[in-house]
């Protein structure tokens, strides 16, 4: 945790660094890259190679495509591997974690996302994009929801 902090302050203050100094910065990353022209030919090639592979896989298998790209999404932004992902939507029984429906990658909306918590960071249960986005807009407050809720009964039962 502590090296966790300390990476953490030297990534801010390097920015710091960069915004306060930005003609400095650029001339030092300049000169590396003008030093070492290899890497950076070696980096673009990847890169090139990378987009074209996914291009082509994407016109091959659409769906596919989008189970791979969500895998790697929630890899770098919420640190689960692939089979941690997998394990964790099996033990949901492939439904969402708040409407209980299963998740259906061909239709918009309905595609799992990862919902977690913003106050502490901590990853809660797969659920449907669209119930990720409720959520969101009702503040992952309960109260909320429960007023949401209340709300929706009074109108559905025609009583005000």
């Amino acid at each position: 945790m502590a090296s966790e902090h300390v990476r953490e302050m030297w990534k801010k203050a390097s920015q710091r660094y960069r915004d306060n100094n930005p003609e400095r910065a650029n001339g030092v990353a300049k000169k590396y890259r003008d030093s070492h022209p290899k890497n950076f030919e070696k980096k673009e090639e990847a890169r090139q190679a990378s987009a074209a592979w996914r291009k082509d896989f994407k016109e091959r298998d659409p769906l596919g495509y989008r189970v791979y790209m969500r895998r790697v999404r929630i890899a770098a932004r919420y640190g689960l591997t692939p089979e941690q992902s997998d394990a964790k939507l099996a033990s949901q029984n492939n439904l969402c974690g708040m409407c209980r429906k299963p998740f259906d990658l061909s239709r918009k909306g309905t595609s799992p996302a990862l919902d977690h918590n913003h106050g502490t960071g901590k990853n809660r249960d797969f659920v449907h994009s669209n119930c990720n986005v409720a959520i969101g807009l009702l503040q992952d407050d309960p109260a909320m929801c429960r007023l949401a809720a209340e709300y929706l009964e009074r109108h559905k039962s025609g009583r005000l």
